[in-house]
């Protein structure tokens, strides 16, 4: 909550999990689904959905719907 409250650009942020970010990307925009695993000391791992977040165009530029 930190981060969001003094960057102006982060939409949302989560310190408690690891993970990686799936992108996928189609010319109106874009859907960026956050997934976080239960555990980095293994190489079995469940995976599980913390966030989604669609990316819209605007402007010239892009942003969070």
């Amino acid at each position: 909550r930190a981060f969001a409250t003094h960057g102006p650009e982060i939409d949302w942020t989560d310190n408690m999990h690891q993970g990686y970010v799936r992108l996928e990307l189609e010319p109106a925009g874009a859907l960026a689904t956050f997934v976080a695993v239960d555990t980095v000391m293994h190489e079995d791992f469940r995976a599980f959905i913390l966030q989604r977040k669609a990316i819209t165009r605007r402007d010239g530029s892009v942003a969070f719907a």
